[in-house]
């Protein structure tokens, strides 16, 4: 078995976390009781009364004892007003009509308003991040914001105890991440007024946050979060004109809220959707937003045509920047993928590629027919073996695994021994009969040769045509 891949609860660092501030108050000691002297005089000489009962005896008078009266020590009474405020920012962008401002208070309160939207975020606590604003404000250089550009990202700050304050453009990409990371979290992604289809990306150990957005205009936004200046929409028609197309095919009513699978170094995501995509009664007041995480594992086959034009799309923005990053553990557009007993494996795409690697990881590619994939897919979710998610996968015990894109999401099927269950038997043959047209009887390949014996395959079949 090939190795599972590391999957973790993902944890995303973003550049200003919240930090929370705890304040200990000191109690005032109580003053300890007076002490009293018990001793008493030396009792009078008694006298014997013959009587049935003992008579009651006063007891000499103790000495007299001084005792100490303590006042309460009065509360320290504070004079720091916890509603003042400490800072003020500002964060622009004409051209997106993004307009987000922050103001905060001595008591770590934390109001980030979206002047746009008309919503607001409060959080109380955020001492840390005022602590790291007060000392990296005054140091930002903002020079004037270049004439008449409206793609460019206006700030300004105050700062009321220190009597500081600038405006100018932001061109700082820590302060520039920062700022639009912190807002994002509070208020959610931003997207221009009129937005039909949006996504957003946070950020990565391997590429800063990013942003798309698709107006009703059919004019296409892209923009990193770390972009001083914003590049000019262009024409959908120019980039992608099918795009418009797969939004308007998607049956957004059967998508769940979120598709998450925890995977170290992937972002998390917001799909939105506006009125409009693929609603019949035209509500005008319809909207969808879709949380992802490892899209690869967890996105359902209604969503994977769309998103895979997303994808395409973001390429070359993140393309020259960042740290490169680690392929993934299967293709972004898998459909199926096969694991067997003896370390070969077998990888189906949504376009028909089809990709065999041996025990020796040597890798063949091919084709298939159009729809092949697809129709092989159905088939094996018509079997009832399969159970949702990666759990087997991501364990790596069983000695096969088969793992198919639905409806619904990513499903799996594990066993152990040479022997499929029943209700996918003859799916699984075909599959190892792909495997041994590609590999070889043995299951190996010539390594010093791959391109021949890559060439000299047959196109291979899984299924019948749909």
């Amino acid at each position: 078995m090939r190795p599972a891949p590391s999957v973790v609860t993902m944890t995303l660092g973003a550049l200003l976390c919240a930090v929370l501030v705890a304040c200990g108050q000191q109690q005032t000691p109580t003053a300890p009781a007076a002490a009293v002297d018990e001793s008493a005089a030396a009792p009078a000489t008694p006298v014997v009364i013959p009587t049935l009962y003992p008579t009651n005896t006063a007891p000499a008078s103790p000495a007299a004892t001084a005792t100490a009266t303590f006042a309460p020590t009065p509360s320290p009474q504070s004079t720091v007003d916890f509603e003042q405020p400490v800072i003020e920012f500002h964060y622009q962008i004409p051209a997106l009509a993004l307009d987000r401002r922050l103001e905060a208070s001595v008591g770590g309160r934390v109001t980030v308003v979206d002047e746009t939207q008309g919503v607001a975020a409060i959080r109380e606590n955020q001492g840390g991040i005022l602590l790291e604003l007060q000392e990296a404000l005054p140091q930002l250089e903002l020079p004037p914001v270049p004439a008449n550009c409206e793609s460019c990202v206006s700030f300004s700050y105050e700062l009321p105890l220190a009597e500081a304050s600038r405006q100018g453009w932001l061109t700082d990409t820590v302060m520039l991440a920062s700022v639009e990371n912190y807002t994002s979290v509070l208020l959610g992604p931003h997207f221009p007024p009129g937005t039909q289809l949006g996504l957003r990306r946070s950020a990565t150990p391997y590429d800063v946050a990013h942003t798309l957005a698709l107006t009703e205009e059919g004019l296409l936004w892209r923009w990193l979060a770390t972009d001083s200046d914003v590049a000019q929409p262009l024409p959908v028609a120019e980039v992608d004109a099918l795009l418009p197309l797969a939004l308007e095919e998607l049956e957004r009513e059967a998508l769940a809220e979120e598709y998450r699978v925890a995977c170290t170094g992937t972002p998390v995501e917001t799909l939105y959707m506006s009125e409009g995509a693929a609603l019949p009664d035209g509500d005008s007041n319809s909207q969808t937003s879709l949380t992802i995480t490892c899209p690869a594992f967890s996105l359902p086959s209604t969503l994977l045509p769309l998103y895979l034009r997303l994808d395409a799309l973001m390429a070359p923005l993140l393309a020259e920047q960042g740290v490169p990053r680690p392929p993934l553990e299967i293709p972004l557009d898998t459909m199926v993928d096969y694991q067997r007993h003896d370390g070969a494996r077998l990888t189906l795409t949504i376009d028909g590629d089809v990709l065999a690697m041996s025990a020796q990881e040597a890798v063949i590619t091919d084709t298939l027919a159009a729809g092949q994939v697809i129709s092989f897919t159905n088939a094996l979710l018509e079997a009832d073996t399969f159970a949702p998610g990666i759990n087997a996968y991501v364990s790596g015990e069983a000695d096969n695994l088969l793992l198919v894109r639905g409806p619904q999401g990513m499903v799996e099927a594990a066993w152990d021994g040479h022997s499929a269950p029943a209700a996918i038997a003859d799916e699984v043959e075909r599959l190892d009969e792909l495997l041994e047209q590609l590999l070889g009887e043995t299951g190996e390949v010539d390594e010093g040769e791959p391109d021949s014996a890559a060439t000299a395959t047959p196109t291979p079949t899984v299924g019948p045509e749909p």
